[in-house]
């Protein structure tokens, strides 16, 4: 039997940092060290509640509603949370973006483009989800591969 996962804020409030979890855990997937030059540890990829401020915005408010549509067209239609799940289950190719904000594209095959910003936090930095298309406009140098970590853990 298969489990799906389940993604939960870890709060009640709307606060904007605070993070979407996934079968109890906040890391949805794991960047091994040395994926991407430069950075010589493990980074967890996170969700957080964020806002949707047009395009300064980020996390899963400014997800669902600026690119929420997008992901209605798909066959079969997806809602944010299960395309976030599947392009995190594939691999994929890391560029440094080159316009805008200064973030890292997640370039995923078929068309899938996630926008990642580093949050240093010591040794608990992670990556933080900006956004996400249903798109692959990549206009950066590859820096590192993605290879999938994602994993639904069973809850014990």
């Amino acid at each position: 039997m298969m489990l799906l996962p389940v993604l939960i804020r870890t709060n009640d409030t709307d606060d904007k940092y605070f993070f979407w979890e996934i079968n109890g855990s906040i890391d949805l997937a794991l960047i091994p060290k040395n994926t991407i030059k430069g950075i010589p540890y493990d980074l967890p990829i996170r969700l957080q509640n964020g806002y949707a401020r047009g395009k300064a915005g980020f996390g899963y408010l400014h997800i669902l509603t600026n690119h929420g549509h997008e992901f209605n067209r798909l066959k079969p239609p997806q809602d944010v949370f299960g395309f976030l799940i599947k392009k995190l289950g594939q691999g994929g190719s890391f560029h440094h973006q080159t316009d805008k904000r200064k973030g890292i594209y997640l370039a995923m095959v078929p068309s899938g483009l996630i926008i990642l910003d580093y949050v240093a936090k010591g040794k608990d930095s992670f990556f933080t989800i900006v956004t996400a298309y249903t798109t692959n406009r990549v206009d950066g140098e590859c820096v590192g591969r993605y290879i999938s970590t994602f994993q639904v853990k069973k809850k014990i």
